[in-house]
């Protein structure tokens, strides 16, 4: 029995042996060909932009806001040197962080021009220094920038289903003066919808009961500074019980 158990650990060490001597014979690229497959690393995170908003001085007792436009699912935080360190940011839509702060009478007012907010998104992480927009007249900084309309519902070319109610939607913004509310207006298929629709904060809503066909939906808003934008886009309604890979609104929700 011990004589076996010897022959086998030596048949064993001799084939270990020769298949040590095997992979050295092997060229270099051979032996490693798994580290030749590329390591992508997540890409590193944008900051489209990120400004302080203030009406009237920088003075203790007023309140500002810092908003950052960047990647969305990340997370953010500013830095007011000598005042703040690491304060959160809270993404309140995709891909835009903010934060509110009101000026204690202990703090710099010359920080705030200097603040930076930090992006932080699969790993990697972004900064950028902060744009005032604002100046000690209570006046907003000259804007020249049109608002920008986005996420319109249902997507430009689609198709959905005729199921009681289409909602038709669409997310607006302006980072100079602001949006003014009055002069959102949406219009479907050339008829004045706004007084039915539900304007909040930064987006529009209407829904209604469109017959089968093809609609044309529009929006145009401007901000306090005069600056206008228009975004009109087309949808089809179609019949129900005809697939097209459409998707359904049952409520005015």
């Amino acid at each position: 029995m011990k004589t076996t158990l010897r022959s086998s650990a030596a048949a064993a060490a001799m084939l270990l042996a020769s298949l040590g001597a095997a992979l050295v014979a092997q060229p270099a690229a051979a032996q490693h060909r798994y580290a030749d497959v590329p390591v992508f690393a997540a890409p590193q995170p944008v900051i489209e932009r990120f400004v302080l908003r203030h009406a009237g001085s920088l003075e203790p007792g007023r309140e500002v806001r810092f908003r950052l436009v960047g990647a969305p699912g990340g997370r953010a935080w500013l830095e007011i040197p000598g005042v703040l360190r690491a304060a959160a940011m809270t993404e309140t839509r995709p891909g835009v962080y903010e934060a509110d702060y009101v000026i204690r009478w202990r703090d710099n007012p010359g920080a705030f021009p200097r603040a930076v907010a930090t992006l932080l998104r699969g790993g990697q992480q972004v900064s950028a220094r902060v744009e005032v927009r604002g100046d000690r007249d209570g006046r907003f900084a000259r804007d020249d920038r049109a608002p920008q309309i986005t996420d319109m519902t249902p997507a430009d070319g689609e198709r959905i289903g005729e199921r009681r109610w289409t909602r038709v939607s669409a997310r607006f913004s302006d980072e100079g003066s602001g949006v003014d509310p009055a002069s959102v207006t949406l219009r479907v298929d050339g008829r004045d919808v706004t007084g039915a629709a539900r304007v909040d904060g930064d987006d529009i809503r209407y829904a209604e009961d469109l017959q089968p066909g093809r609609h044309v939906a529009e929006l145009t808003v401007r901000d306090r500074a005069g600056n206008a934008s228009r975004r009109a886009w087309t949808f089809e309604v179609v019949e129900r019980g005809r697939n097209y890979g459409y998707y359904n609104f049952d409520d005015r929700r």
